[in-house]
């Protein structure tokens, strides 16, 4: 009857209606997340931040970490709601930052939880962890904190992988430097010229000079570990010493070993030749 027919159409328009409702209130809040991550990650604030927070159930004299994944498709955006409740998160495109609630001061059980979503994923997704965070000014570190992280795990783990800030060890000083800039070091160009090498000719110097100082010059443990012979190893370290000008028998090995580092995370954050 027309009536039914009436009905039927009020209630498609209702529903219809509820569904822009619920749209705008999602846009709203993800644009509010979003402005409110803008302003603890640059560590501005436009006043009431804490009435902010608190609009979006979240408590910053509470224990959290800062979270930045790439790429994050929707998958892995679910699958970190679920083992993260009470958090914040923010997916623009294929990155994802997220505000983690922790139960307690302490982030391993989180980790733990975070390694055991990524051993499970079909698409691989590289995650920075900060480290713990409490207070309002603490929170512009935290997302540094995150991003850094998140660069490391192309230096220290060669691909997609989770990271946290206190697993960075000497990076977390190296990758302050790089990003920032500036400074020159003739170790570093040294170094630089053995990696120009390795990229032309397709070699492996760098890494054998890197296993050399990592077994303190033991021959026969560094040819062991690269499988190969100790001639081979004799011949690739003096061609290190002729492309790079550096004497591994007088020259200082922490020097050479940072530089080494140093020339990596260039490599990994894109730079073809280090300029920092």
């Amino acid at each position: 009857s027309s009536r039914v027919e009436l009905a039927r159409a009020v209630a498609s328009q209702v529903a219809v209606g509820i569904k822009k409702v619920q749209l705008i209130e999602q846009l709203t809040e993800k644009n509010l997340i979003k402005d409110f991550f803008e302003e603890l990650a640059g560590g501005r604030s436009r006043g009431n931040l804490e009435g902010r927070a608190a609009r979006l159930g979240c408590d910053l004299t509470e224990p959290h970490v800062a979270l930045v994944a790439e790429p994050a498709d929707e998958t892995f955006d679910r699958s970190l709601r679920h083992i993260a409740p009470g958090s914040l998160f923010d997916r623009r495109e294929d990155s994802l930052r997220a505000l983690v609630r922790l139960r307690t001061s302490d982030a391993e059980a989180f980790l733990e939880r975070l390694r055991q979503l990524h051993a499970g994923l079909a698409t691989l997704v590289s995650v920075g962890v900060s480290s713990v965070a409490r207070g309002e000014e603490a929170f512009a570190a935290a997302f540094a904190e995150a991003q850094q992280a998140l660069l490391g795990t192309m230096v220290l783990r060669g691909g997609p992988a989770i990271l946290s800030y206190e697993e960075l060890g000497p990076y977390k000083y190296l990758l302050r430097i790089a990003l920032e800039g500036g400074i020159r070091d003739k170790t570093v160009d040294a170094v630089s010229r053995v990696a120009e090498y390795d990229a032309q000719r397709g070699s492996q110097l760098v890494a054998t000079l890197e296993e050399f100082l990592r077994r303190h010059g033991n021959i026969s443990s560094t040819s062991e570990a690269l499988f190969v012979h100790p001639n081979t190893l004799r011949q690739r370290l003096r061609r290190i010493a002729e492309l790079s000008g550096l004497d591994l028998r007088t020259d200082d090995w922490l020097t050479i070993e940072i530089a080494v580092k140093m020339v990596k995370l260039q490599q990994a954050l894109g730079s073809a030749k280090p300029d920092i």
